[in-house]
């Protein structure tokens, strides 16, 4: 299973609370994806995890550490 999340912040931006993320989860597999589309800078964060449970708990977590960063 995989879920796609948009960061909507450059990846320096939260690179750090990211790595703590992924060794607080670590039954899911967690990808950050820069890229430049349409004459613009674009971040994806690509979570997966063969345990829907499991990997809902992370989407949150990243969505919830996401929003705090944009504040």
């Amino acid at each position: 299973m995989m879920e796609t999340l948009e960061a909507g912040l450059p990846e320096g931006a939260y690179a750090t609370p990211l790595s703590d993320l992924a060794k607080a989860h670590p039954d899911i597999i967690i990808g950050s994806y820069p890229s430049f589309q349409d004459g613009r800078f674009r971040n994806q964060i690509v979570v997966r995890s063969k345990d829907g449970a499991k990997l809902q708990a992370g989407v949150t977590a990243i969505g919830e550490m996401l929003k705090s960063l944009q504040k």
